[in-house]
Order: C-alpha cells, then structure tokens, then sequence
C-alpha cells in the first residue's frame, strides 16, 4: 500500500515594504471629483464633536452617518443601532439616542425615526 503525501505549496514570500511604495505610486490618479468628495469628507469628519471628543466617538458617530447615507438619509433608530456596531470604548454612550442627541447640527431624532441633517 502506497501513502499519498500531500504536498502544500509554499506561501508567497511577502512583498517588500519598497515594493509596495512602488506599487502604490505607479497607482493611477484618481479622478479630481473623488479627491474633492475625499476632503469634503475629512472636512465633515473634522466637524464631529471637539478636539475633547474620544476618538472612539468621532468615529462611531462618522459610521452612523454613513449608515444613514446608506439607507437613504433616514432610518428608524433600532436599524441604526444594528447596523452600526458600537464601540466599548471610555466615553461612549451605551444608548444610540444619548449619542445621537449630542449631535444635534447632524442628526434630527423625531421619535423612533433619525435623519440626517
């Protein structure tokens, strides 16, 4: 009786840092009106909260925005919450409204319902 060995192929050696940079810079340009709707966002991102604002936050609140992007622009308050999953990071609200609520320029919270701004 023979015994068939398996043979696993060796993993790709991984790419080199000079590699990657140079891969990255023969990338082709992306066109003006994505770079203009990157700053816009990176502008709104800005916005969010102050500069005492934890970082956790900044970023739970851009994904809620996103979220509602997504969905239209509004979207009842119990679909956000599953949607976006919550950090539980120091300084975050445990409940969606509670941090919806501090963001009044961003969100409007009529009931059930959240809509952007």
């Amino acid at each position: 009786e023979e015994e068939e060995e398996e043979e696993e192929e060796p993993a790709p050696p991984p790419r080199s840092a000079s590699k990657k940079r140079a891969a990255t810079a023969a990338a082709p340009t992306t066109p003006a009106s994505a770079k203009k709707a990157r700053g816009a966002a990176a502008a709104a991102d800005a916005d969010i909260g102050t500069p005492k604002t934890p970082a956790a936050e900044r970023a739970y609140v851009q994904q809620l925005r996103q979220a509602l992007e997504k969905a239209g622009g509004s979207a009842p308050m119990g679909k956000l919450g599953s949607a976006v999953k919550k950090p539980k990071a120091a300084g975050v609200s445990k409940k969606i409204k509670d941090t919806l609520s501090k963001y009044p320029e961003l969100f409007v919270i009529d009931g059930n319902n959240v809509t952007l701004k």
